[in-house]
């Protein structure tokens, strides 16, 4: 969870108290129409600025949805002021916030198993690794690989002459299984 705070403005008097309904919207040519997005707490509200105030604090609630997805812009809107001499700046009446991506929107990579097993065979013997992308696919990522010599009941385990000892595994947009 995460939130965002705002400030409304009273500009050109303070007398009365005055009640301030807001919405989200998701994009400019939706203004007049609550959005449906799931990334926030309330989509909709009010706030009541009390005779004298000025200024009053909008908090809203961010739900971390754990779903990888790029910049959200989104609008919060006043859209009816009831109360006092009041009335809604028709220039100022939105303003635009952005949710910076904080998913894994190019995806976290692992082994599909953490043990592989093997015989240990003369010659051509070729193990094959799974990788799998979760938790997001957007965009080609390439990861890079390197074995290193391990030991077996303290004997130094080689690899043979022919050996691929590094590469890489490209992964393309979307993908999310790789061997």
């Amino acid at each position: 969870q995460g939130h965002i705070s705002v400030n409304l403005l009273r500009v050109g008097g303070a007398s009365g108290i005055v009640l301030v309904r807001w919405r989200i919207a998701s994009s400019l040519s939706t203004l007049d129409t609550t959005s449906t997005q799931t990334d926030f707490g309330l989509q909709q509200g009010a706030v009541v600025m009390e005779n004298g105030e000025s200024q009053v604090p909008l908090t809203i609630t961010i739900t971390d949805d754990d779903i990888p997805e790029q910049d959200e812009v989104f609008y919060l809107v006043v859209w009816q002021v009831m109360g006092g001499d009041a009335v809604i700046d028709s220039d100022r009446r939105y303003a635009r916030l952005s949710i910076a991506q904080n998913d894994d929107a190019n995806g976290v990579i692992g082994f599909s198993s953490p043990r592989v097993f093997t015989e240990e065979l003369i010659g051509h013997n070729p193990v094959a690794l799974t990788l799998l992308r979760s938790r997001g696919a957007f965009g080609a990522v390439a990861v890079h690989w390197q074995l290193v010599n391990a030991t077996a009941h303290g004997t130094d385990i080689g690899f043979g002459p022919d050996a691929e000892v590094s590469g890489t595994v490209l992964f393309s947009s979307l993908q999310t299984v790789q061997t």
